[in-house]
C-alpha cells in the first residue's frame, strides 16, 4: 500500500468514526427533544455537537458543517421554537449522515455504544458546570473559615481557594442540587453533595450560622440548591 493510499484509507475510517459520532449524538437528541423545554438545555447539546463537529471538521464536507451549524441556532426561546429547531437539526444531521461512509456492524456497534457514553459523561459534565449555583460564605467575627478541598476535581464544584478572614466574603460554585449539611460539630459545618463531604472550619466561637437567613447550627438540614442562583451561609461569632 503507497502513501496515497494509506491516507485516503485514513480519511475513510475518520469519515466512519465521524458517521458513527453524528449517529449517536442524533439519537441521543431524539430523546431529548420530546421533552426538551429550556433555551440552557438546547445549548448544552449544541455545545456538544459544535466539540463533534470542531473535531471531525476534516471529515464532514464544508457545506454540510455550515448547514449544521445554521440549524443549531435558535431562533425563538420558546417550546415551540425549540420544537422547531429539534426538528431541523435533525433533518441536517440525518443528511450529513447519509453521505458518510458506514462503517461494518461489528465496528459500528463499538464505536457507537462508546460515544454514546462520552456523550452521556460530557453531558452530564456541561449541565452540572453550567447550572452550578453560587454560595456566599460571609464570615461575621470569626477566624478565618476554610474549605477543606477534595482529592479530585468535581463538575460544578468549585470552593474559595483562600481562607476567608473576619469581614470578608467568599464565593463557592456548586452543583445544582440538593445538599446535605451537618452542623451539629463544634467549630465545623459538613457540606455533603454527590457523595462527597466537604468539612468547612468555622472555628470554636462560631455563635451562628445561618443558611438563606434560616438558622441551622446544631442541626441537619437538607437544601434543594435549585430554587435559586444565589445562597448566602452567614457565621457569625461572639
Amino acid at each position: 500500500m503507497n502513501s496515497n493510499q494509506a491516507q485516503s484509507k485514513e480519511e475513510n475510517e475518520r469519515k466512519k468514526k465521524a458517521r458513527a459520532a453524528l449517529l449517536a449524538f442524533l439519537r441521543h437528541l431524539r430523546k431529548a427533544c420530546k421533552v426538551m423545554e429550556a433555551v440552557d438545555t438546547w445549548q448544552d447539546y449544541m455545545q456538544e455537537l459544535e466539540a463533534l463537529l470542531q473535531h471531525y471538521q476534516g471529515a464532514i464536507p464544508a457545506s454540510h458543517l455550515q448547514r449544521l451549524r445554521n440549524a443549531m441556532q435558535l431562533t425563538s426561546p420558546t417550546r415551540a421554537g425549540i420544537g422547531k429547531a429539534c426538528k431541523s437539526l435533525q433533518w441536517e444531521l440525518e443528511q450529513t449522515i447519509d453521505i458518510l461512509p458506514a462503517a461494518s456492524h461489528l465496528a459500528a456497534a463499538l464505536v457507537g455504544g462508546l460515544v454514546v457514553v462520552a456523550i452521556a459523561i460530557g453531558a452530564l459534565v456541561i449541565y452540572l458546570e453550567r447550572t452550578a449555583v453560587e454560595v456566599v460564605v460571609i464570615n461575621n467575627g470569626c477566624s478565618p473559615i476554610m474549605a477543606a478541598g477534595v482529592p479530585f476535581d468535581l463538575p460544578g464544584l468549585h470552593l474559595p481557594g483562600q481562607p476567608i478572614p473576619s469581614g470578608g466574603r467568599g464565593i463557592a460554585r456548586v452543583p445544582r442540587m440538593t445538599v446535605d449539611i451537618d452542623a451539629t460539630q463544634q467549630g465545623r459545618v459538613t457540606v455533603t453533595i454527590l457523595g462527597f463531604s466537604v468539612p468547612v472550619q468555622i472555628g470554636q466561637r462560631a455563635t451562628d450560622v445561618r443558611l438563606d437567613g434560616l438558622p441551622i447550627l446544631g442541626q441537619r438540614t437538607s437544601l434543594r440548591l435549585g430554587t435559586r442562583r444565589q445562597h448566602e451561609l452567614v457565621v457569625s461569632c461572639r
